[in-house]
């Protein structure tokens, strides 16, 4: 979604404000990309363009945590034997299934915020 919202800039670039520009938002996150978007989107002088730009930012802002945790996570093995998607950013950390979904995690991977480099229970 961001390369399609970021490619479509440069063809409606007679449209837009001076701020959204590719120059300006390559290189940003998914949802400051998306908040951009909305922020700027009321300025466009054609509505449809301001329409789309800003259905574009807000799906950008709601789909960023989902995207973030998929893209970022790891493949590990899960208490059943499957290799599964693994996203671990403490204090949390839990599976994730085929479907993108966060899979409850079980005490065994949930290491919350009292876990520590010194403490951790990998073999050293």
């Amino acid at each position: 979604m961001e390369g399609l919202l970021l490619f479509d800039l440069s063809r409606l670039e007679q449209m837009l404000p001076p701020e959204l520009n590719v120059a300006n938002l390559a290189g940003r996150t998914t949802r400051d990309l998306g908040e951009q978007l909305v922020k700027h989107a009321t300025q466009c002088t054609d509505r449809q363009v301001a329409a789309y730009l800003e259905a574009g930012g807000n799906a950008l802002i709601e789909v960023a945590p989902q995207r973030n945790a998929v893209l970022h996570a790891r493949p590990a093995t899960d208490d059943l034997g499957r290799t599964r998607l693994y996203r671990w950013r403490l204090p949390e950390a839990h599976f994730i299934d085929d479907t993108g979904s966060i899979v409850s995690s079980s005490a065994s991977t949930n290491f919350g915020p009292s876990w520590t480099r010194s403490d951790h229970p990998l073999p050293r």
